[in-house]
């Protein structure tokens, strides 16, 4: 009876939505409703591999039946957590090597964990440079100009 009541509310809180733009590589719009991709970040489009990650965002979700789990807002966007088909769309942008775990937002979640350290093993995408920018350090550099 208990788990019944439980799986009821997961299933009511799963919302499915099409993605209409994508602004950078953890934000989208569905109509007028912007959302940001919980549990990672992405470089800023004006940074290395901004407009590599926008991209693949836009490859994952565009024109897609996307399923969204609702982590609270971020800058008037809904965090959301995404899932097309089967994939969860954070995990694939970190397997990508096109984003950061962020754990403070999304904590245990070791197959994030494990998702970007694979890629950085492998160097792929943002891990192939030397000494890649966090976006967070990005953002605070530019403010400080």
């Amino acid at each position: 009876m208990i788990s019944t009541i439980i799986i009821l509310c997961l299933v009511s809180f799963a919302e499915t939505i099409t993605a209409t733009s994508v602004h950078d590589g953890d934000t989208f719009r569905s109509g007028k409703q912007s959302y940001r991709l919980w549990g990672i970040d992405t470089p800023e489009l004006d940074q290395r591999w901004g407009v590599a990650a926008r991209e693949a965002l836009r490859q994952l979700l565009y024109g897609r039946e996307i399923e969204i789990e609702q982590h609270g807002t971020s800058y008037r966007r809904i965090v959301v957590r995404c899932e097309v088909g089967k994939q969860d769309v954070s995990l694939e942008l970190l397997k990508m090597g096109l984003a950061w775990y962020w754990p403070y937002f999304a904590p245990d979640r070791d197959d994030y964990r494990e998702a970007e350290a694979d890629a950085r093993k492998a160097r792929r995408g943002l891990w192939s440079d030397t000494k890649p920018v966090p976006p967070w350090e990005w953002r605070e550099m530019k403010v400080k100009k």
